[in-house]
């Protein structure tokens, strides 16, 4: 067995203390650039943003919404000062952005230009980047500790891979998601679910990778049955957000798959949240890839059955069972996008399918079997 793993993210999980924040902020410098989302993450950044005003000069900027737009992380690298130190308050949207950030402020170049199939590319990105502290206030995609960011650019979904982007330091506290919906945490904790089985089943994946996959796999699958009773939150909360950084600890040593390959597409032209279209996506692909994968498969299985006390004739029908069981509502995501009119763009997304996130797929997919994953999720 041949390997190289590094997690070079310092992770501080738990209450924050706002001792250590400052202290790790300071060692970067004193004009920071906060970025959030929405209004619940935003309200925490403006907390952050109180703390760190006596010591710190910062600057706020709010509103990145889900599957980011070039233009309005564009917008920000125009308009704000050019920080020492950016933190990023949020889900996986926000992180990305400011992944993107830390280069557009000290490289020349538009974020097309950096994405992967740009021509400028990972290979002109240098270590100037800017550092970058992730404050993540819901758990799925791993985004808190992973280098690369997903951005919209002309409704495509496009990867920015950043080899010296990997966040300095991650302060996870799990409560900071305690007022979100759950229908919020269902579909990006879907996502970690996901990371955790493309990671284990991928051609890249071994033993020490499949360690941490397993782990996010049970932690997700049994804190999502849990979801539904107040008291278990903050345990649900704890294990969700340590199955976050686990299946992204996977990804890292072994790829995702053509759940993910096929989600861009889905995500871009339509902008279906990242967690739905992975969660939606999901079934049909265990289903085409199976013979190809059938040992880690009928391992998986076997997990979901003994956590949902049932037999299940498949995995990609233990998927569902679990979907019932924890309300993730697949069919009206699918008949939402049947609306959209996604049968008229089915050649642009079988064509935007063919992507990085491919490579480790246990299966070589055609058009045909892109077509077929596409037409039976949206039936």
């Amino acid at each position: 067995m041949n390997f190289v793993y590094s997690a070079p993210t310092k992770v501080y999980f738990g209450t924050i203390d706002n001792g250590n924040f400052c202290s790790e902020i300071g060692r970067f410098g004193k004009k920071v650039l906060v970025l959030s989302g929405g209004k619940s993450t935003t309200c925490i950044a403006e907390q952050i943003v109180s703390i760190l005003k006596k010591d710190f000069s910062t600057e706020l900027y709010s509103g990145v919404a889900t599957n980011p737009s070039s233009e309005y992380i564009e917008y920000i690298a125009k308009n704000a000062s050019i920080p020492d130190v950016i933190i990023s308050v949020g889900g996986g949207s926000v992180h990305d952005s400011a992944k993107i950030l830390s280069i557009l402020f000290t490289h020349v170049g538009t974020i097309e230009q950096f994405t992967t199939d740009g021509n400028l590319g990972p290979g002109s990105i240098t270590s100037k980047t800017l550092p970058l502290i992730t404050v993540p206030t819901i758990f799925g995609s791993g985004a808190e500790v992973s280098p690369a960011a997903l951005v919209r650019i002309n409704n495509k979904k496009k990867v920015v891979f950043n080899p010296y982007g990997y966040p300095r330091v991650t302060f996870i506290n799990p409560l900071y998601a305690s007022t979100l919906s759950r229908k919020c945490c269902i579909n990006t904790a879907l996502d970690a679910l996901v990371q955790g089985v493309e990671s284990f089943v991928s051609t890249k994946a071994q033993d020490f990778s499949r360690r941490f996959s397993y782990s996010a796999i049970e932690r997700v699958i049994k804190s999502l049955l849990e979801l539904n009773n107040p008291e278990n939150s903050p345990k649900v909360l704890e294990q969700l957000a340590l199955a976050s950084i686990e299946s992204l600890y996977a990804v890292g040593q072994s790829t995702v798959g053509a759940v993910h390959a096929i989600s861009d597409p889905l995500s871009g032209i339509f902008n279906l949240h990242h967690g739905e279209a992975v969660g939606l996506l999901f079934p049909q692909v265990v289903e085409v890839n199976y013979h190809s994968a059938k040992e880690m498969y009928d391992y998986i299985q076997k997990l979901f059955d003994k956590i949902l006390g049932a037999e299940s004739t498949s995995l990609s029908n233990a998927i569902i069972n679990f979907y019932d069981q924890i309300g993730f509502d697949y069919k009206s995501i699918a008949k939402g996008l049947n609306t959209c009119g996604i049968k008229d763009k089915l050649q642009c997304c079988i064509q935007d399918s063919y992507n990085g996130d491919m490579d480790g797929n246990p299966r070589d997919l055609n058009d045909l079997l892109i077509a077929e994953i596409l037409e039976k999720t949206l039936i």
